[in-house]
């Protein structure tokens, strides 16, 4: 059986999400792939949206999803089991946060 972080790393590695590496944000690299089993590697998302936001029908949720994946935001638990973390949690480590300074 696949490891889940390497199948979530793959999931979202085409939109280039930041990974928290060793306990550092970081841009996603095909490193991290590579070194699944020897790293400390999550994702970094956002977390699940306000439920009125989920689609009604099967086609609406073809979009869904991947506005989801490109949004970084968890849409299939992966926060819970511990394989990303969400963004919100890191305080002013977040990467997606961008500085007026």
């Amino acid at each position: 059986m696949e490891d889940p972080r390497l199948e979530a790393l793959l999931d979202h590695f085409s939109y280039n999400p930041y990974v928290l590496r060793e306990g550092y944000p970081s841009p996603i690299s095909y490193a991290d792939l590579l070194h699944i089993d020897d790293w400390n590697v999550r994702l970094i998302l956002h977390p699940n949206p306000d439920p009125k936001f989920i689609p009604g029908t099967l086609e609406e949720a073809v979009g869904y999803i991947r506005s989801l994946k490109r949004s970084h935001i968890d849409y299939s638990g992966l926060i819970d089991s511990g394989v990303a973390v969400s963004a919100e949690s890191l305080g002013e480590k977040n990467p997606y946060v961008v500085s007026d300074s």
